[in-house]
């Protein structure tokens, strides 16, 4: 892909995230999956651009208000913003990305040169911004979150707009945390054991790991750090009955039937079918036979007060 051709891709995810709202980690995966095409250096750089907006949208956005420019395509608009104020783009670097050609992003329209041109002197943290832009939540969130976080509120914050670490769980069902190891190095994967979980592996960067081996055989399934850790605070046992709800795509119910050594039951419940339904693959790749899932058709389904009651 040429560098237009990635900024174009980049466009797309985040008119897919808007209407309606979806999870990023969602829409890209669903992406990258229907455009197979896209290698992957190409998925990585696409990806980058991607979520370095995402993470940055209440800035983008507060200059967005501030030139004027909130009615302009918000998925361009953003990233004209990003362009500017970020990679400090000129009107020539635009010109020659933002041609109409195939596969790249269509020409400036007169309201969008205007836009780059009044961004052009600044830069994306100014000292006006108010915290909730500067730290990148909801602006209802802010107060809420001073008094729990105090002086460490900004650290805190601050860290949630960086890059997230690569993070994966050993499924302890099918391997130990060294034979995971030993299978990611044989296919020229660098993983070590995670700081804090005892399941957890870290690799040192992005990498294609539903292609590998290790991943289609269920030693390991992806998985931040914080999540192995929720689920290893439950302390779920072998032959407890167990319900996971919010359970989505089965990533802590996956964990729990792990902890469970396969015995007693889970049952995974969400609201949203789509999302319950991706998990099936998931369980079977790891050899988890103890989870029954169930579609929830909101919190006050009558299955959660029949079994709550029982």
């Amino acid at each position: 892909m040429t560098p237009a051709a990635r900024i174009e891709a980049a466009i797309e995810l985040l008119c897919a995230i808007e209407a309606p709202a979806r999870p990023a980690d969602q829409v890209a995966s669903e992406y990258f999956r229907a455009h197979r095409y896209i290698g992957s250096k190409d998925r990585r750089a696409v990806s980058d651009i991607f979520y370095a907006i995402v993470r940055r949208r209440a800035a983008l956005d507060w200059w967005l208000a501030r030139a004027g420019a909130a009615d302009l395509e918000p998925a361009r608009a953003r990233t004209l913003a990003a362009l500017v104020l970020v990679e400090r783009w000129t009107a020539d670097d635009f010109a020659a990305h933002f041609d109409g050609a195939r596969y790249h992003p269509e020409e400036l329209a007169p309201a969008e040169r205007a836009l780059v041109r009044a961004l052009q002197k600044h830069t994306l943290d100014h000292p006006g911004q108010p915290d909730w832009v500067r730290l990148e939540v909801p602006e209802w969130l802010i107060e809420r979150l001073r008094p729990l976080f105090g002086e460490r509120l900004e650290r805190e914050l601050g860290a949630l707009q960086e890059e997230a670490p690569f993070d994966l769980r050993v499924n302890v069902l099918k391997a130990t945390r060294e034979d995971a190891i030993a299978a990611l190095k044989a296919e020229r994967i660098a993983a070590e054991p995670a700081p804090h979980s005892p399941i957890g592996l870290r690799l040192a960067g992005r990498v294609a790991i539903a292609n590998s081996k290790a991943f289609r055989e269920g030693l390991v399934e992806v998985q931040d750090e914080g999540s192995q850790i929720v689920a290893l605070l439950t302390d779920a046992r072998a032959g407890m009955r167990v319900c996971d709800f919010c359970a989505g795509a089965g990533g802590k119910t996956l964990a729990l039937a792990a902890q469970m050594k396969n015995q007693g039951q889970i049952t995974a419940l969400d609201v949203r079918e789509s999302r319950l339904a991706r998990a099936a693959q998931r369980l079977r790749r790891a050899g988890v036979h103890n989870v029954m899932r169930r579609v929830l058709t909101a919190h006050r389904d009558p299955w959660v007060k029949h079994h709550k009651e029982g």
